[in-house]
């Protein structure tokens, strides 16, 4: 089966068919409703959801899924005490039996070692002290669990399944569990400060219920925690989720849904370039010979959507989880371990842009809640004045915005990949309005890989990799806080270039990094082509001048000057393929799509010239022409080159440069 997925781009509607995958962004005939889910809003009455039920059969952003996790009605023990039915029974089940990595009770824990474990916690396990199951009904429960004593009896628990729920009942599972959502630990940080406004994120991932609940454990009370596992169970059954996200295979705004996987980096990138020699790209299949053919190369990769372009570059889970194993442990993931919470006496203030949001999910109402982090929260005072800071308020502000299209799509069908390229516009309130804080958390890693970034550097003392405790839990043995920073570079430079794959309408400071010149990837045709197709989007489109307006460039066309184009490189040497076999085949479909991509620029550059000779940054144009040339002469000698390049380099050397 196939699909059509309709890509909007610099004004012109193009249809790309893909096979049909959730991991692509298509969803199958099952998913036909998907756009029409019943007149009722968000807000509306309870007896509006029902009309929502039942109609999502795949997940949100076309992810790989699994069924919902089922909803803990486990039969439990009869002389198990009602303290164990409210603390242990979400992880350990209802006999105790324990429920996938979750082992069973007691095990062979005699029953001292049993009450240590209890009282002082283990692995992901929290500590329960005498308040919440005092001695005398732990002994006693250690005892049923063994079996001695009266013989542990069936006993049925009669709790509706959420499917079962009526409208009331949902109406009062949201509101009890926004509460406990909502309710700050002992650190006076609340779920809310990390996570979505209302735990839409767990409902569409599937964590099963004793994932939620040994976590939860740890900031607050079993009965907060019971609220919230049924929130996310409310959340569900209101969005008529049949089918929810892999939470080991989901990896938000992955391109083309899943990475590009091989046996080797080799094997990686070849495939990488045969994806572009099946879209039949004319820089893949033909010869850019004319100014006309640079023209149609052109328009080809401005239609190019970079969402749906498969990349060896893997995107973080939603959250990773040490309890699960040492692969687990990672920073790299959307969580922050810095929660925002409410400031001094705007507790309020910030729910009430919560609740407004909920009550109408727009995009305004999203940017309200996003604009007013820094006003109406703080963070750890560890990291206030750290450049750390940008990575954990990135992470926050990254699954706010992430989060609102998971919203959107379960409200109104508009998947992601079905986004235009710009997301939000420029209605934010700045005149450059859609938020990036993916971008800016890869530059912020990159920045720590540079040797000035701790320490002294010229007389200012600088720390840039400030970790909570629970950051440094999640490092690896003998993995620095540098090491940490680094790996995360990749892989958010590339959400901050899919987020807005131009970059000329990402707000925030440090405009100049915006180019993404210090942005490469490791495979060859990936980073030629992505760094590429980066430069092409900023310089070739309907704005194409905006951003080189924004960094104070205005005078000369970007595609003239240095700055932009200098980033549309190769200083790769090929291998030799006698002393590299295996290289042959990666060779054979990159070397012509490299040698037309430098033909479409020269050509375009030409043509730009004819209309204003003028270029900036005269000495790196000539630089990058020559390399063109060079490659081009010995990878793939064509008749057009020598007078294309020739020719080229002798009108910027004749051109002026403002003064």
């Amino acid at each position: 089966m196939k699909c059509t997925v309709d890509w909007h781009w610099i004004g012109v509607a193009i249809s790309v068919t893909l096979v049909a995958s959730g991991a692509l962004g298509c969803r199958g005939e099952s998913a036909s409703g998907l756009a029409d889910r019943g007149e009722g809003t968000l807000d509306g009455p309870p007896s509006q959801w029902a009309g929502r039920r039942g109609l999502i059969s795949d997940g949100v952003m076309g992810c790989p899924t699994i069924d919902p996790p089922p909803y803990n009605n486990e039969s439990g023990v009869s002389s198990l005490s009602a303290s164990f039915n409210e603390v242990c029974v979400a992880c350990h089940g209802g006999q105790g039996r324990g429920q996938g990595t979750i082992p069973g009770i007691p095990g062979q824990l005699d029953y001292p070692s049993f009450v240590d474990v209890v009282r002082t916690g283990r692995r992901g396990m929290p500590a329960f002290d005498a308040s919440e199951i005092d001695d005398a009904t732990l002994e006693a429960d250690y005892r049923a669990l063994r079996g001695e004593g009266d013989s542990p009896v069936a006993l049925e628990h009669f709790e509706a399944q959420p499917q079962d729920w009526n409208d009331s009942e949902i109406e009062e599972k949201m509101a009890n569990g926004l509460a406990a959502w909502r309710k700050p630990d002992e650190k006076g940080a609340a779920c809310a400060n990390c996570h979505s406004p209302d735990a839409i994120d767990l409902a569409v991932i599937g964590y099963p219920n004793a994932d939620i609940a040994r976590r939860a454990l740890l900031h607050i009370a079993p009965s907060d925690t019971r609220a919230i596992i049924d929130l996310i169970h409310a959340q569900r059954v209101r969005y008529g989720m049949t089918q929810v996200c892999d939470p080991l295979r989901f990896r938000p705004l992955q391109p083309g849904g899943e990475p590009l996987v091989g046996v080797d980096d080799v094997d990686i990138d070849a495939k990488f370039a045969q994806q572009l020699h099946d879209m039949e790209l004319l820089v893949a299949r033909g010869l850019v010979d004319s100014k006309e053919k640079a023209i149609e190369a052109r328009d080809q990769w401005l239609l190019l959507n970079p969402r749906l372009l498969r990349t060896s570059v893997t995107l973080p889970r939603w959250t990773e989880d040490r309890f699960h194993g040492m692969e687990h442990s990672n920073i790299n993931d959307w969580i922050s371990s810095v929660p925002r919470r409410p400031a001094q006496n705007m507790n309020d203030a910030w729910y009430a842009l919560h609740d407004a949001y909920l009550a109408d999910p727009t995009d305004q109402n999203m940017l309200a809640i996003y604009d007013a982090v820094d006003e109406m929260t703080v963070a750890d005072e560890s990291v206030v004045d750290s450049p750390s800071r940008i990575l954990f308020d990135g992470k926050y502000l990254s699954l706010l915005l992430t989060s609102h299209l998971f919203r959107e799509e379960l409200n109104e069908g508009k998947g992601w990949f079905e986004r235009p390229p710009v997301i939000y516009g420029t209605d934010s309130g700045e005149e450059y309005g859609t938020p990036n804080p993916f971008w800016w958390i890869g530059n912020a890693t990159l920045g720590a890989s540079v040797p000035y970034c701790n320490g002294n550097f010229g007389g200012e003392v600088r720390n840039c990799m400030v970790f909570p405790d629970d950051a440094l839990a999640e490092l690896l043995p003998g993995q620095t806080t540098r090491d940490a920073w680094s790996a995360l570079n990749h892989s958010w430079f590339m959400m901050g270039w899919v987020w807005d794959p131009g970059m000329v309408e990402t707000s925030g400071k440090n405009i100049n990094y915006l180019t993404g010149k210090y942005w490469s990837l490791p495979g060859y045709a990936e980073s030629f082509f992505i760094s590429n197709l980066r430069v092409a989007l900023q310089v070739l489109g309907e704005d194409g001048g905006q951003l080189a307006r924004r960094m104070g460039d205005g005078e000369v066309r970007p595609l003239l000057n240095g700055k932009y184009t200098t980033h549309a490189h190769t200083k790769f040497t090929l291998p030799d393929l006698d002393n590299n076999p295996q290289e042959e085949l990666r060779q054979t479909l990159l070397v012509p799509i490299m040698a037309n991509t430098f033909r479409m620029w020269a050509f375009l550059m030409r043509s730009a010239l004819d209309d204003d000779a003028r270029v900036q940054q005269k000495s790196e144009l000539l630089e990058q022409v020559n390399e063109w040339r060079v490659f081009n002469q010995t990878y793939d000698d064509r008749s057009v080159d020598k007078e294309l390049f020739d020719g080229l380099v002798q009108r910027i050397e004749r051109a002026e440069e403002p003064g």
